[in-house]
């Protein structure tokens, strides 16, 4: 279970999760260093694309905490990635 002081409550698609902190920190080292263009422009359309599935498949698999884990991690890496700049639709809420 993730702390409340250490979380972060995001909203994508109609759907809230909770990313931790660390994980943003981490995946924030890595956008980092990832500054190519061409890469961040299809990592983003990647990630939004397997969202959109996550989010399509989510009734029939919502209480499978796996799946809810790869969902969020999903949403945190939008909101990494719309943090540095880059055009997430729809974006991705903070709560």
């Amino acid at each position: 279970m993730i702390s409340e002081e250490t979380a972060n409550n995001l909203s994508w698609s109609g759907v809230n999760v909770t990313v931790s902190d660390e994980w943003i920190a981490e995946f924030k080292i890595a956008a980092d260093m990832q500054q190519n263009k061409a890469f961040r422009n299809y990592r983003v359309a990647r990630v939004l694309e397997l969202a959109q599935r996550q989010v399509d498949d989510l009734e029939a698999n919502k209480d499978s905490d796996e799946f809810m884990q790869m969902l969020s991690w999903y949403i945190g890496e939008l909101y990494c990635w719309q943090e540095e700049g880059e055009a997430v639709e729809p974006p991705v809420q903070t709560n």
